[in-house]
């Protein structure tokens, strides 16, 4: 379930392994020639099979595109794979069986990250339930911070994933009711391409007199909530519970 993360002065409060997992989607615009990131990701283990995590709305209509690891410069193909659905061979893509949960899993094949170096997580060792985030206080006010892609970078600058912090803003009601959807908002400010990057749940502990922090993987970005064609500052959130979910779903 969770891991200690050491305090670092780089990183700070944010593990390194997460930071350099989550990847960018991206597609070639031909007219421009350049590539741009739609949308975001998080690549992962779970027991021994390697997965890759998004929003359905973000590859549904997608046939071919780029998966973009940390530091990518579109240039160096050793920090990218191109992904061929009708290669069934490498990429496997499955949705979560309720049509209205917004999660669309990858089961890949090992041999893609051949000659490729990658922080891969393992999940089990970070991702919450619903019922373990409320074990651990995550209320309203509670400190999150959100990865992704929301910008389009070019090869000159390499793909570093986008860092915002904010907090809880509404869950309540997702553990006090038996809501079968469940998703919770953050005060978090979100825009095109974060859909699909993960939401980090933040807890800071005293271990040997240091002051450390654990990092929880609690949701994946969903949407921004507008109000009046205008970026309210909340997002909102599915719950991690549902990737774990799906990937029960892919394997029974």
């Amino acid at each position: 379930m969770k891991t200690i993360v050491a305090l670092d002065k780089k990183y700070s409060k944010l593990d390194k392994k997460i930071y350099n997992s989550v990847v960018g989607i991206a597609i070639y615009q031909k007219n421009l020639k350049i590539f741009s990131t739609i949308g975001s990701g998080l690549l992962f283990k779970f027991k021994n099979d390697f997965y890759l995590v998004t929003n359905k709305h973000v590859v549904d209509n997608l046939n071919t595109f780029y998966v973009a690891f940390h530091d990518a410069d579109f240039i160096d193909e050793s920090r990218q794979i191109f992904v061929n659905l009708k290669d069934y061979s490498t990429f496997k893509r499955f949705y979560h069986k309720t049509s209205e949960v917004d999660i669309c899993i990858f089961k890949i094949s090992k041999y893609v990250f051949h000659n490729k170096s990658l922080d891969l997580i393992q999940i089990e060792n970070f991702a919450l339930t619903v019922q373990e985030m409320e074990s651990l206080n995550f209320y309203e006010t509670r400190e999150v911070v959100v990865l992704g892609h929301p910008i389009s970078v070019s090869s000159g600058y390499g793909l570093h994933p986008i860092v915002r912090t904010g907090s809880i803003s509404q869950v309540s009601y997702m553990y006090s009711r038996n809501f079968k959807h469940k998703h919770f908002l953050i005060d978090a400010f979100a825009y095109p391409g974060n859909s699909g990057g993960p939401v980090i749940g933040i807890v800071e502990k005293i271990v040997d007199d240091k002051l450390v922090y654990e990092n929880c993987i609690i949701g994946i970005v969903q949407s921004v909530v507008m109000y009046n064609n205008i970026n309210t500052g909340l997002s909102s959130v599915i719950a991690f519970e549902h990737v774990l979910e799906a990937i029960q779903q892919l394997n029974n």
